[in-house]
């Protein structure tokens, strides 16, 4: 028994039929830089509302990060996390409370650059103090933050404002760089 293959060539639409006739081209070939752009932008995972905890030895909460929203985007090695927040825990007792609009984690060196209105608070039984401002560097490993941005620093009866900043959390060591204007309220 003979079993033929037949294509109905007169059902195609004629636009379809002139492209099997003439032989022409339906792809469209992306130039390297364009596919690469396009690439670039588009993440390899995203996660809602992540949540990632870390303990020390003795069972004590160390960090936590938590967002909104995280992008993946393994080719550039880059986390970008939506309204990051950070609580650290030091063995004084003291918490520091980190929040921004965005995030971006760089894992080689286990930093978050912080962009938009960025606020960090100490919350101290000694000395609680608030700090505003729109970018801060944000290093996990070695407990350290920085901006070149203004800063604007609030404690109980004072108000110190600059721009650039660094503080190392694990000493409670604090500078302000640069044009720095300190308000103190007498009783």
């Amino acid at each position: 028994m003979k079993s033929s293959l037949t294509f109905p060539l007169l059902g195609l639409s004629p636009l379809l039929l002139a492209f099997f006739v003439w032989g022409l081209d339906f792809s469209t070939e992306l130039s390297v830089n364009q596919s690469e752009e396009i690439g670039a932008n588009v993440p390899d995972a995203i996660v809602e509302n992540p949540r990632l905890k870390q303990y020390n030895l003795y069972g004590n909460l160390e960090q936590l990060i938590q967002g909104t929203e995280l992008l993946s985007f393994s080719r550039e090695d880059r986390l970008m996390v939506s309204n990051p927040s950070f609580v650290l825990s030091k063995n004084s007792g003291d918490l520091w409370d980190i929040t921004a609009d965005q995030g971006r984690f760089h894992n080689r060196n286990n930093t978050f650059e912080l962009a938009g209105e960025v606020k960090m608070q100490r919350q101290s039984e000694r000395f609680p103090l608030s700090l505003s401002t729109q970018s801060l560097e944000l290093n996990l490993d070695l407990q350290r933050v920085q901006t070149n941005s203004e800063v604007l620093i609030e404690a109980p009866g004072n108000r110190i404002s600059g721009i650039g900043f660094y503080a190392d959390l694990n000493t409670n060591q604090f500078e302000i760089t640069s044009k720095v204007v300190s308000i103190h309220d007498f009783l």
